[in-house]
């Protein structure tokens, strides 16, 4: 094998290595939105979206601020699909929320969707551009 065909193998090798490594950081960044929400951190939760690129986000803040000011929520997500788009990623969440009254009296609200995301890389961090249906997060 002569250097450049070496070379060339050695730059395809490691740009799929940084492609799963992204995968695994977009992933990784959906569950922690998940727990943040299940903890109730709207500032955390919030933290991953892009305020200025998510054309929503004055819907999502809005909404997701008073669900976690009136309800407990029980959060689980499953990557169902995830896929490199060029500069982004575009995912299929499988997202089960189980919203419930403080205190936990009362009937809990089950809800189940599947839910379309869009990632892009904003400096360092992956952050969410897109996500529907936004009103998956609507209050009780």
């Amino acid at each position: 094998m002569t250097r450049r065909a070496f070379a060339g193998l050695a730059a395809f090798g490691a740009s799929l290595g940084t492609a799963q490594a992204s995968e695994t950081a977009v992933s990784r960044m959906l569950r922690d939105v998940s727990r943040a929400l299940q903890a109730r951190n709207a500032a955390l939760f919030l933290s991953h979206f892009d305020r200025d690129r998510f054309e929503a986000y004055a819907q999502l803040e809005a909404n997701v601020v008073v669900l976690m000011e009136q309800k407990e929520l029980g959060s689980s997500i499953r990557i169902v699909e995830l896929a490199e788009d060029g500069e982004f990623f575009r995912g299929r969440v499988d997202w089960l929320l189980q919203v419930s009254p403080l205190g936990r009296t009362g009937a809990i609200e089950t809800r189940r969707s599947t839910i379309d995301v869009r990632v892009a890389r904003d400096g360092k961090k992956w952050r969410i551009i897109a996500f529907a249906p936004v009103d998956f997060l609507r209050p009780a």
